[in-house]
C-alpha cells in the first residue's frame, strides 16, 4: 500500500525509518482504516467513534501536508484500498463512491481548520510577549490542540521554525484542568448513579404501564384508573405506589412542603410516566394524595428500567410507601407518540432517498416537533429534502398497523432491525415495524402511520461535520403551521388589496416571523404609493382588464399536497422579503 502513497508523493518508499517512510506508511495505514470504516456505516464525527475516525483520517492528512501534499489526495489514496482489496472484500466496491466522498469532504474541512489554526499561530507568535519570551503560551497550544485539532508535536515544529519554545508546563496545566473538569462531572454523576442502583436493586424495576394498555379504555385497563379534570386539563391518573424518595442525592423517607416548594426525585411503582430515552422527552404530570399535591416536572431514566420522576412538592407531605394517583395529559402523550413514531420513518426516507449509509445520529421528540440528527457529509439539495419529504407522507399514507414485539437482541437483528443511536440494549429488545421500517425502540408511539396525517419538514442544516439535523412536525402540530401560514396569507391578500386600509392582524394564528413580513410589505406598498403619486397623470390607457385576485381559502381536502402549497407560499414570500430587504441595506450601505 505505501506504493499508492508513493506514487501520490511522487518520490521513492525505501522502507526504512526514515521520517518520509513512516509518513507514507501512516497515510497507507490510515487510508485503509477509513475505507473499511465507511463502509461499515461509521462517519467521521466528534464524538465516540466517528471521533476516532476523524483523528485517524487527519493525521494522515497532516502526514500528506508533511510530505508537501498540498493539494487534496486523501480520496486517491482511499481508492487504491479498493482497488487492491476488493476481491477479498467486495463491500468495498459498493461503498467506493461513498468513501470517496467522506475522504475529500473531510480532507477540505480539515484543510479549512487547519488555515485557521495556522492564522490563530501567526497571530500568536507576532504578538509582544512572545517575541519577547520567545515562548508560546501553554493555553494557546492547548486551544491549537483542542479546537484545532494541532498535536503538540506539530506546533512545536512550527515554532522549532521560528527559533520559538513551548511553555509545556502551561500546556500540561490546561489538559489537567479540562481533566479535573471532566473527572468533577462524572463523580457527582458517579454519587447520584449509586443511589439510583441502590433504589434498583432493592425494590427492581419500574413497570411503565403506557404501552401495552395505551388506547384502551380505563375499565379495561389493569389496576385503578380515574380522570381528573384540573384547570383546563384533563388528566388520566393510575393509583400507584411511592417506593424511593431521594433529596439532595440522598435517600429519605418523608418530603414535606412545611416551609414552601421542595424539590425531590420519585420512584413509583408502577409508573404511568415515560422516562426520558430514545430521544423521547420524560412525562410531566401530577402526584395527588389525601395529604399531598405534586406537580411532576420531568420524568428521567438514569439506569435501564428505573422511572425517576423530579417533582415539586406543592403542598403536604409525601412517604415511602403512600398510594398516590399519578396523571398525565393524555392529548400531549397522543401528539409524542405521532412525533416519536414519524423519526422512523424519517429516518427510512433519507436512507431511501439520500443513501443507506445514513445512520440517526440523535434524535429529540416531543409534543410539538421533532428533531432527527443524522450521518451525512454535504448538505442535501432543495430537490432531495422534497423527496426526503414526499417519502415520509407517501409511508404515512400507507396507514400501515405500527406493531410492537419483544425479541431477544439476536432475533430483532436477525429480522433486519435497526438499533439506534445512543440505545443500551439488553438481552431482550422492543422491535418497531411500521410498513418497510424495522428498528429497535423503547418509545411510545401511533397505532398506524395514517394517524400521523402529514409530515412537515421545517428546517434542516448542519449540527457539526458530518452531522446534519431536521426539524419536523406532524399531526396536529402540522397542521397548526398551515393554518398559521394560511393566516398570514389571507393578511397578505388583505394589504395587497386593501392597502392602508386592511385591518391590522389580530391574535397570534399567524407564522412566528409574521409581524417581520407584515412590516416589510407594508413598508414597501408605501415607498410604492409614494412613486406612483410623482408619476405623470396622463398614462396611455391599458386594454387589458387587470385579474381580479382571489382571496387564499382552505382547501377542501387538507392533504399533503395541499398543506404543500399553503406553507410554499407563504415560505415563498418571506424569501422574497427577506431577499429584497437585503438589497435596500446593500444599496443604502
Amino acid at each position: 500500500m505505501p506504493s499508492a502513497t508513493k506514487k501520490a508523493v511522487a518520490r521513492p518508499y525505501a522502507r526504512s525509518d526514515s521520517e518520509d517512510d513512516v509518513s507514507m506508511r501512516v497515510i497507507a495505514d490510515h487510508a485503509r482504516a477509513t475505507a473499511f470504516l465507511v463502509a461499515d456505516g461509521i462517519q467521521p464525527s466528534n464524538e465516540g467513534r466517528g471521533y476516532v475516525m476523524r483523528r485517524i483520517m487527519r493525521r494522515a492528512i497532516r502526514h500528506g501536508r508533511r510530505l508537501g501534499l498540498h493539494e487534496l489526495f486523501f480520496a486517491q489514496i482511499c481508492g487504491s484500498v479498493v482497488r487492491t482489496m476488493q476481491d477479498a472484500y467486495p463491500e468495498l466496491v459498493t461503498a467506493a463512491p461513498l468513501i470517496d466522498k467522506v475522504a475529500q469532504t473531510e480532507e477540505e474541512g480539515f484543510r479549512r481548520t487547519l488555515e485557521a489554526g495556522l492564522k490563530i499561530f501567526a497571530e500568536e507568535v507576532q504578538s509582544p510577549r512572545v517575541q519577547t519570551t520567545r515562548k508560546l503560551a501553554g493555553n494557546t497550544v492547548f486551544k491549537l490542540y483542542d479546537t484545532y485539532g494541532f498535536p503538540k508535536d506539530l506546533t512545536d515544529t512550527l515554532a522549532q521554525e521560528l527559533g520559538l519554545s513551548l511553555d509545556e508546563a502551561g500546556f500540561q496545566a490546561a489538559m489537567e484542568a479540562q481533566k479535573a473538569r471532566s473527572r468533577g462531572h462524572e463523580a457527582g454523576d458517579a454519587a447520584v448513579g449509586e443511589a439510583y442502583k441502590k433504589v434498583l436493586q432493592e425494590q427492581g424495576p419500574s413497570v411503565f404501564i403506557g404501552y401495552v394498555h395505551e388506547d384502551e379504555d380505563m375499565a379495561a385497563r389493569p389496576g385503578a384508573w380515574r380522570s381528573r379534570q384540573a384547570g383546563d386539563t384533563t388528566f388520566l391518573e393510575a393509583q400507584v405506589k411511592v417506593v424511593a424518595l431521594l433529596q439532595d442525592r440522598a435517600r429519605c423517607d418523608l418530603v414535606g412542603a412545611e416551609h414552601g416548594e421542595r424539590e425531590v426525585d420519585v420512584v413509583l411503582q408502577p409508573t404511568p410516566f415515560y422516562g426520558e430515552s430514545g430521544g423521547q422527552v420524560g412525562d410531566a404530570g401530577v402526584l395527588s394524595g389525601t395529604d399531598c399535591l405534586a406537580r411532576v416536572v420531568d420524568t428521567q431514566k438514569p439506569l435501564p428500567g428505573l422511572h425517576v420522576c423530579r417533582v415539586t412538592l406543592l403542598s403536604g407531605a409525601l412517604r415511602v410507601g403512600d398510594m398516590v394517583w399519578a396523571g398525565y395529559d393524555p392529548h400531549i402523550r397522543k401528539r409524542t407518540r405521532a412525533h416519536h413514531s414519524a423519526t422512523h420513518l424519517l429516518h427510512g426516507a433519507l436512507r431511501h432517498v439520500l443513501g443507506e449509509h445514513v445512520k440517526q445520529a440523535g434524535s429529540m421528540v416531543d409534543a410539538a416537533h421533532l428533531r432527527f440528527d443524522y450521518t451525512h457529509f454535504s448538505s442535501p439539495s432543495p430537490e432531495e429534502l422534497r423527496a426526503v419529504e414526499q417519502d415520509a407522507n407517501a409511508r404515512i399514507d400507507v396507514d400501515a398497523p405500527i406493531a410492537l414485539e419483544e425479541l431477544s437482541y439476536d432475533e430483532a437483528r436477525e429480522l433486519g432491525a435497526i438499533a439506534l443511536f445512543g440505545e443500551k440494549y439488553g438481552d431482550r429488545v422492543r422491535v418497531i415495524t411500521m410498513g418497510k421500517s424495522v428498528e429497535l425502540c423503547g418509545g411510545t408511539h401511533a397505532r398506524r402511520t395514517g394517524e400521523l396525517g402529514l409530515l412537515l419538514i421545517v428546517s434542516e442544516g448542519a449540527v457539526q461535520s458530518g452531522v446534519r439535523r431536521i426539524e419536523a412536525q406532524v399531526g396536529a402540530a402540522a397542521r397548526k403551521t398551515v393554518r398559521d401560514s394560511l393566516a398570514g396569507l389571507q393578511h397578505v391578500f388583505a394589504l395587497l388589496t386593501q392597502g392602508a386600509a386592511a385591518p391590522p392582524p389580530a391574535g397570534d394564528a399567524y407564522p412566528s416571523d409574521a409581524a417581520t413580513v407584515f412590516a416589510s410589505l407594508s413598508r414597501n406598498l408605501e415607498q410604492q404609493a409614494a412613486h406612483m403619486a410623482q408619476l405623470p397623470d396622463a398614462m396611455p390607457p391599458d386594454d387589458a382588464a387587470p385579474p381580479t385576485p382571489s382571496q387564499p381559502a382552505v382547501p377542501g381536502e387538507m392533504g399533503y399536497p395541499q398543506a404543500l402549497e399553503v406553507v410554499d407560499s407563504w415560505r415563498g414570500i418571506v424569501q422574497t422579503l427577506a431577499a429584497r430587504s437585503s438589497e435596500a441595506e446593500a444599496v443604502a450601505a
